[in-house]
């Protein structure tokens, strides 16, 4: 299996009250064509690919073109998870449609979710969500941190693993003793907000999302691709 990871496109996002779009379309040029040349088996978006939960309408048109060139021209399966700046309920629209067609979206916990495979993998889609979410997706009280949140999306994932495939985790969570940038908004260091890489140690590589410095986190095949 070969796959690309990618992670925090932030698409829409301004600077100094100036649009980033132009340059944005210009990385999502660069993704494309390593898409083309390497032929992966998938493209894995490890969340945050909006920068706000309303984007605006060039934001939604840039992403999806880019979709469309990739799943349905290029024929290559993408998978995205929710990220703490989408809003899941926007990005899971019409996702039982569009997996027929190779596009895989996690918005919204559910808390039967069934992984991805494609050929020899099995990828287990584990979007972002606030414990009051969480414990209202999963009807399960005593959810009040983030590290408790994981914990539970973990142990539904694991039981539905298929044997003789490789364990792939999509999250979007801020790994304890992970390298943060300012670039970051809203990390709680030290709190509620981080998680323990142990969660994932039933996974041969873990997709990361959420610190936008590329980085491995604990150990090898646990890693934040970066921000695009």
């Amino acid at each position: 299996m070969r796959f690309l990871h990618s992670a925090d496109w932030h698409l829409g996002k301004t600077l100094c009250g100036t649009s980033l779009l132009d340059d944005q379309a210009h990385a999502l040029e660069q993704v494309e064509a390593m898409v083309r040349d390497t032929r992966p088996h998938a493209l894995v978006v490890a969340g945050d690919l909006y920068d706000r939960a309303v984007p605006a309408r060039e934001a939604v048109s840039l992403l999806d073109g880019f979709l469309n060139r990739v799943v349905r021209d290029l024929g290559v399966p993408t998978l995205l998870i929710a990220g703490n700046h989408d809003s899941p309920e926007r990005l899971g629209f019409a996702s039982g449609f569009l997996r027929e067609r190779g596009l895989f979206v996690a918005g919204p916990l559910s808390g039967d979710a069934e992984p991805v495979v494609l050929g020899d993998t099995a990828f287990h889609l584990l979007p972002y969500a606030d414990p009051s979410a969480a414990r209202f997706a999963f009807q399960q009280e005593g959810l009040h941190s983030h590290q408790e949140v994981l914990q539970a999306q973990v142990a539904r994932a694991l039981p539905r693993q298929p044997k003789g495939r490789h364990a792939v985790a999509v999250a979007h969570a801020f790994v304890r003793g992970g390298l943060t940038s300012e670039s970051e908004l809203g990390l709680v260091v030290g709190g509620t907000g981080e998680v323990d890489a142990a969660l994932f140690d039933a996974f041969a590589y873990v997709a990361l999302g959420h610190l936008h410095a590329p980085q491995e986190a604990g150990r090898p095949g646990l890693r934040y691709a970066g921000s695009l």
